[in-house]
C-alpha cells in the first residue's frame, strides 16, 4: 500500500479511535470514486476533499490541526522530500457482545473474504485498515466462494450486495448457510434489491448473517476485523 494512505491512516488514528479512523478512510475512498489514490498529489485530493469533510462533521474543527500538518507533510513529499512512515499499531480494545464469543482474535492479518462483482469493496478495505492487519480476497461465484473459504480459512465473509456477484441470491443464501460456524458472514448493502431478497433467501434457510444498510455507515465491520486483529511478525498471505 502506499506510504502516502499510511500516513493517512496513522494520523487518523491519533485523532480518533481506529474502528473510526477506518471507516472515515473508507466512506472517503468511496466519495471520491477512484480506488485507491496514487502517489502524494491524489493523497492530498483525497485529504483536502472527502476525508476532511467527514472528520469534521465527526469531531468538529478540533481535526484542523492534525490534517494541516498531514497536509503539511504531504505537500512535501509532493515536492519531492522522502516520506518515512513508523507503522505503530496500537492492540485495540476487544468489544463486548456475542461476535466476539464466536470468534477467536488471530495473530496473523484477518483473512476476510469478499463476494462482489468488482473489487472495489476489498480494495478501499485493504486501503482503510491496511495490509499489516487484513488481506482480503474477492470471489464472484458460489464454487469459487466454496474453494476459498476450503484453501483460505476466512474469519469473516462478506457480501457486497451494492455490487453484487453474479450469483443468484438463492444460491448464494445456501452457501452463506454451509459456511463453517466459525466464519462470520457480513451483508453489506441490505438496502438493495439484491440484499433485501439475500436476507429473505438466508432468512427461510435458517443461514446466519449480519446485515448492514449503507446507511449505517461500514463501522461495525471494520471495528469487529480490528478487533479480530494482534500484532505479528508473520507476513500476511500471498495475493492470489
Amino acid at each position: 500500500m502506499q506510504g502516502e494512505v499510511q500516513l493517512v491512516r496513522e494520523t487518523l488514528e491519533g485523532i480518533v479511535e481506529p474502528s473510526i479512523a477506518t471507516s472515515v478512510l473508507f466512506e472517503s475512498l468511496s466519495r471520491w470514486g477512484r480506488g485507491v489514490p496514487r502517489g502524494p498529489e491524489q493523497v492530498l485530493e483525497l485529504v483536502q476533499g472527502p476525508v476532511r469533510e467527514l472528520l469534521e462533521r465527526r469531531i468538529g474543527p478540533s481535526a484542523g490541526p492534525a490534517l494541516d500538518a498531514l497536509i503539511a507533510q504531504l505537500e512535501a513529499i509532493a515536492a519531492g522530500d522522502e516520506l518515512e512512515v513508523e507503522i505503530d499499531f496500537d492492540e485495540p480494545e476487544e468489544p463486548d457482545g456475542a461476535l466476539t464469543a464466536q470468534m477467536l482474535a488471530v495473530s496473523v492479518p484477518v483473512v476476510v473474504l469478499v463476494v462482489a462483482g468488482y473489487r472495489e469493496f476489498a480494495t478501499r478495505l485493504t486501503a482503510s485498515i491496511g495490509r499489516e492487519r487484513v488481506h482480503t480476497l474477492t470471489v464472484g461465484d458460489v464454487e469459487e466462494l466454496r474453494r476459498t473459504t476450503f484453501s483460505a480459512s476466512p474469519q469473516v465473509v462478506v457480501v457486497d450486495a451494492a455490487q453484487p456477484a453474479a450469483i443468484r441470491t438463492a444460491d448464494l443464501a445456501r452457501a452463506l448457510k454451509d459456511l463453517p460456524d466459525r466464519v462470520i458472514s457480513f451483508v453489506w448493502g441490505e438496502d438493495t434489491s439484491y440484499g433485501r431478497e439475500l436476507r429473505a433467501r438466508a432468512e427461510q434457510l435458517g443461514a446466519s448473517a449480519l446485515y448492514l444498510d449503507r446507511g449505517e455507515g461500514i463501522e461495525p465491520l471494520l471495528d469487529l476485523i480490528l478487533s479480530r486483529y494482534k500484532t505479528t511478525t508473520i507476513p500476511p498471505p500471498a495475493d492470489e
